[in-house]
């Protein structure tokens, strides 16, 4: 029990040192369509927490919850889904390239990601869907983003977020996504 205390303790005043905090939502949605039968549909949403040490610096902590749709009917064929679900958790330091009293705070940021990956696919023509082995990785990331301040607290946000993605036999993959979203300063 002391320990846990002490732990809280120091956790909480390690805080008090950032002079500001930022909590953020984002939201992306994106359909590409081959023809009626064949297409790709994909949502995701993102939390995040970001301790400011500095004006122009932070620790960002992010939560992002995405799925993907993939549907494919060959001319004559069966039809075959594709269900994935991607949890990916962030921690970037964050660069903001202008004073936080500008209207528009450009910013860079860098760091590590945990991915967690599942996917199932389901054909028509089988009864049993075909789940692959759930995926996790560490991996970098990176992005880079524009703040537009609308008052003192809020602020509309949009960024583009990278990260390095394995995909199996060595193979790695840029995923990226391009995000819009509020955040607010406290």
């Amino acid at each position: 029990m002391k320990r846990c205390l002490v732990l809280l303790v120091l956790f909480c005043s390690s805080l008090s040192w950032a002079l500001n905090y930022e909590l953020g939502m984002s939201y992306a949605r994106k359909k590409n369509s081959f023809d009626k039968d064949n297409y790709f549909d994909t949502e995701s949403t993102t939390a995040s927490f970001s301790f400011y040490f500095s004006e122009i610096i932070a620790l960002e902590l992010s939560y992002t919850d995405a799925v993907a749709n993939r549907y494919e009917k060959p001319p004559g064929g069966n039809l075959i889904q594709t269900y994935q679900k991607t949890e990916i958790l962030g921690a970037d330091l964050i660069f903001v390239l202008a004073p936080k009293t500008s209207f528009i705070q450009p910013f860079v940021k860098g760091g590590i990601a945990q991915l967690k990956r599942k996917q199932i696919t389901y054909d028509s023509s089988l009864n049993t869907p075909v789940p692959l082995d759930i995926e996790t990785a560490v991996v970098p990331s990176y992005g880079a983003g524009i703040k537009f301040r609308v008052t003192d607290s809020l602020s509309l946000r949009v960024s583009y977020d990278v990260w390095r993605t394995p995909v199996g036999g060595g193979v790695i993959t840029d995923d990226n996504q391009l995000r819009a979203g509020l955040s607010w300063m406290f």
